[in-house]
């Protein structure tokens, strides 16, 4: 847990739309906004962020009700809201241009970045987007028994009486096979969800999947229009988001870029972070050795 304490330490808060929203800004150069998943924070990015910080300046929120941003309690928790704090907070740090790198929920708040881009009443410009894991096309979409309950009517009940024990369970039911979260991944997980008694938020923050849903068609179109360099990186063991995600992303993107990582589940950036550290520099830089456009990365022994 002291890992993630010090994380909280070099944050700060920042008074969005009535919410104070954590921030944690890192590093140096072109702006590369980090979009975090659900239920965890902004410190699934500690591994790659010393990495990535001499070329980029690194902006690392956490989402409304995660981490060690505010959590109220009777609050409709959805991901255009969580889009229009991005939008605020980038205007508030005067960025107008950066790059993007999402994670599971995080890819939902890019595609309605991108959605908007489209329409032309984004506030700052994407230049280019790489998603992890995450729930691109509901379709494709394999939720954990946890996160079913949480969203159905007795997810207020469940959220509550979750423990340790059980995220645990869950986290290593989606991890690959060569580096599962630790014991104190789990703890900092953990302690980002008690924060502020985060527990009793869970169930509504979860609606985020009926979201999907029912915004299927416009972030589908997002992804398929974007009109930037798109890029994914895919721990195909992961049972939510891995292997079948990918096919669906073949059909929808033009020219898709993918990189597969086969020993990986659902966190690359956690159980791959040198891996999808240099991916990442390779796609978001201008050097002359890019990002393949499509290819399964096994680690070197």
């Amino acid at each position: 847990m002291h890992e993630i304490n010090s994380w909280h330490e070099d944050g700060a808060g920042h008074t969005i739309l009535g919410h104070n929203i954590f921030v944690r800004e890192q590093g140096k150069g072109t702006p590369l906004l980090l979009l975090h998943g659900f239920p965890s924070c902004s410190w699934d990015w500690h591994k790659i962020a010393p990495k990535l910080e001499k070329e980029f300046r690194l902006i690392m929120p956490d989402f409304l009700g995660m981490g060690f941003s505010d959590k109220p309690r009777s609050h409709d928790y959805t991901i255009f809201e969580q889009t229009d704090i991005i939008e605020h907070l980038m205007d508030e740090l005067g960025i107008r241009e950066c790059s993007v790198l999402a994670h599971d929920y995080g890819d939902s708040v890019l595609q309605e970045l991108l959605a908007r881009q489209q329409e032309a009443r984004l506030g700052f410009r994407i230049q280019r987007a790489l998603m992890l894991n995450g729930g691109l096309f509901p379709e494709a979409h394999n939720p954990l028994p946890t996160q079913r309950w949480l969203a159905g009517p007795l997810g207020g009940v469940i959220g509550v009486y979750l423990q340790k024990a059980h995220l645990a369970k869950a986290m290593q039911a989606i991890a690959g096979v060569e580096n599962p979260p630790d014991a104190n991944t789990i703890e900092s997980w953990w302690a980002s969800i008690q924060h502020n008694k985060g527990k009793r938020v869970m169930h509504r923050i979860a609606g985020y999947m009926a979201e999907r849903e029912t915004q299927q068609q416009r972030w589908s179109d997002a992804l398929a229009h974007a009109n930037i360099p798109l890029a994914m990186i895919n721990g195909t063991l992961d049972p939510i988001s891995g292997s079948e995600m990918v096919k669906v992303y073949e059909r929808v993107v033009p020219n898709p870029r993918i990189v597969r990582l086969p020993t990986v589940g659902h966190y690359p950036q956690i159980e791959a972070p040198d891996a999808v550290a240099k991916l990442a520099s390779q796609f978001f830089s201008n050097k002359k050795q890019r990002m393949p456009s499509s290819a399964t990365h096994r680690r070197s022994a």
